[in-house]
């Protein structure tokens, strides 16, 4: 049972201040609402702004005051009743209001999220990869919260609603979220093998909260939007290292919803669900094509060629 269930206070041991142990951290329990992460590379010198590491799980942390059971008699939402602790790692929130990451940060913990450092650690029963846009407080992204990624009412509904993660396995501590907090494409290089490799959950799942787009313009304007090349890239890279895309799709399946290419196929393989007839254009030949049309100009259409030749392979 857990502390907070009403286990008598005998049964509950004492904790001193400078006592080493592990706690199970959750970045969604920040009172002010921050999503500090424990960085994956804190000496990162791309010069990028993502921040990438571990949202939800058991980090090494050192008692920062005496804990003592009889707080347990104390009002269920009095903060005392949880332990005080130094977390170790270097941490940073998306935001980066910090004129530097954070090297130990202070957390309040309950305390059956505490574990002596000399008692053995079951491994997690399943790891989760959040890939997911920065800009998590931002109001203009507070609506069409079934479908916007850039909502974070929606990744929590996933990740901590009614039949999530969050609620089957917290109370035991028997998961963990490493979190990817990406401003632009390019950020999703830095999330791969070696991500891969700090999962080290029984079951490995990656979900890709983004907006994939074939427009650069689109990168710019739309809240979430990244080149559809790049974020297929990373979903393949992880599969290859055994983290099964679990949201949105499979990467194979996810192109070919998000690109619109199962029409053409659909319509040809399978008559049965009735799909109008539709044909494929490869990008070089609807551009020479339109080049074409548009100025009857046959030297037009063949710089177009040449310009959509390396797209469209």
């Amino acid at each position: 049972m857990r502390p907070s269930d009403g286990v008598a206070a005998a049964e509950v041991r004492t904790l001193a201040q400078g006592e080493a142990v592990r706690a199970f951290y959750h970045a969604n329990d920040h009172p002010d609402g921050f999503r500090f992460v424990r960085l994956l590379d804190p000496e990162d010198s791309t010069g990028s702004k993502a921040v990438i590491g571990l949202s939800t799980g058991w980090i090494p942390a050192t008692v920062a005051e005496d804990w003592n059971p009889d707080v347990l008699k104390s009002s269920s939402d009095a903060p005392e009743r949880r332990v005080l602790v130094r977390l170790h790692g270097t941490f940073a929130d998306a935001y980066q209001q910090d004129p530097a990451p954070v090297v130990g940060m202070y957390w309040r913990v309950e305390r059956n999220h505490i574990r002596p450092i000399g008692v053995p650690q079951p491994p997690a029963e399943l790891s989760l990869l959040v890939v997911r846009w920065w800009d998590y407080w931002n109001p203009k992204s507070k609506r069409s919260r079934s479908h916007n990624v850039a909502n974070e009412e929606m990744l929590l509904d996933v990740l901590q609603g009614p039949h999530s993660p969050q609620e089957a396995m917290h109370e035991q501590g028997g998961y963990e979220v490493h979190s990817a907090f990406i401003r632009e494409s390019s950020d999703l290089k830095r999330v791969g093998a070696s991500m891969a490799t700090s999962m080290r959950g029984h079951c490995r799942a990656g979900l890709y909260f983004l907006w994939p787009t074939q427009r650069p313009a689109q990168e710019r304007r739309l809240a979430g939007a990244v080149s559809e090349s790049a974020m297929l890239e990373l979903m393949q890279c992880m599969e290859g290292e055994g983290v099964r895309s679990c949201w949105p799709h499979p990467s194979g399946l996810y192109r070919q919803l998000a690109g619109k290419l199962w029409t053409a196929i659909a319509s040809q393989d399978h008559p049965e669900l009735r799909v109008p007839l539709t044909v494929m254009f490869l990008a070089v030949v609807l551009a020479v094509l339109l080049a074409f049309l548009r100025r009857r100009d046959a030297e037009a259409a063949r710089r177009a060629a040449r310009v959509a030749l390396p797209a469209a392979s």
